[in-house]
C-alpha cells in the first residue's frame, strides 16, 4: 500500500509539473505572437510616414509631369519628372518591401500577395529605373528580389 501511495504521489507530481511546462509553452506561443503584431505595427507605421513624405512630392507635382510619369517613357522624361518618377518608384518599393515582409510573417494572404509579386517583377523589369533598387534594402526583400528572373541581366 505504501508503494501505491508513493506511485500516486509521483504520478500526480509528474502531471502537475507536464500542466506547468504546458503553460509555460503556450504563454511562449502567446508572447512570440504579440511580438509579431507589434513588428507588423511598427512595419504599417514606418510605411505610413514614408508615404506621407514621398505624396506630398507628388501631390503638389505639376500635372503634365504626374501624366508623363505614368505614361511616357522614362528615358523621354525630363530630369523633373524623371525626380518624380524616382519618388514614387521609390514609394512602390517601400510598399512593396513592407508587403514581402508581412506576407513572410503570415499578414498577407496569397489572394492579396500575387498582384504585389507582379508588380515588383514589373518593376524590377524596368531596366532603366532599376538604380531604384540601388537603396537601401531590407534583407527580406533583397533575399525576395534574388529569387525571381532578373530580366536587365542580358
Amino acid at each position: 500500500m505504501n508503494m501505491k501511495n508513493f506511485s500516486l504521489d509521483v504520478l500526480m507530481q509528474l502531471l502537475g509539473m507536464l500542466g506547468v511546462l504546458g503553460g509555460l509553452i503556450f504563454v511562449g506561443l502567446e508572447m512570440r505572437q504579440s511580438q509579431q503584431i507589434a513588428l507588423a505595427g511598427q512595419m504599417q507605421s514606418r510605411a505610413e510616414q514614408i508615404t506621407d513624405y514621398n505624396l506630398a512630392f507628388l501631390e503638389t507635382a505639376d500635372p503634365d509631369d504626374l501624366y508623363a510619369i505614368a505614361y511616357e517613357d522614362y528615358s523621354q522624361l525630363t530630369e523633373k519628372q524623371k525626380w518624380l518618377s524616382d519618388i514614387q518608384g521609390r514609394w512602390q518599393l517601400q510598399m512593396q518591401q513592407t508587403s514581402v515582409w508581412m506576407y513572410q510573417k503570415g499578414f498577407l494572404s496569397e489572394d492579396r500577395w500575387l498582384p504585389t509579386k507582379i508588380r515588383i517583377q514589373q518593376l524590377y523589369d524596368n531596366c532603366e529605373r532599376r538604380h531604384l533598387f540601388s537603396a537601401a534594402l531590407e534583407t527580406a526583400f533583397q533575399n525576395f528580389l534574388n529569387s525571381i528572373p532578373d530580366n536587365c541581366d542580358r
